[in-house]
């Protein structure tokens, strides 16, 4: 993943925890994977659209053979 994709990630995760805290909601993993979700529904710009999907992939990697998360082998698309 390139730093430019791990800095917009990160900044995405923030912006979606303070409009969490801000809605009144518990910033829980399932909330902000069902936020990012639907931020991404929402989302034109596609550096964003692309950070909103590895922000929700990196919170909820799909399991690998034997139920082991291998974050650091998930593709960077």
């Amino acid at each position: 993943m390139s730093d430019d994709l791990m800095h917009d990630m990160n900044r995405v995760i923030g912006e979606t925890v303070l409009q969490l805290i801000h809605e009144h909601q518990q910033p829980g993993k399932n909330a902000l994977l069902a936020k990012l979700v639907w931020q991404a529904e929402q989302e034109e710009d596609e550096a964003r659209l692309l950070a909103l999907w590895q922000a929700r992939r990196t919170l909820h990697p799909a399991k690998s053979r034997g139920s082991v998360h291998q974050l650091h082998n998930a593709p960077a698309y």
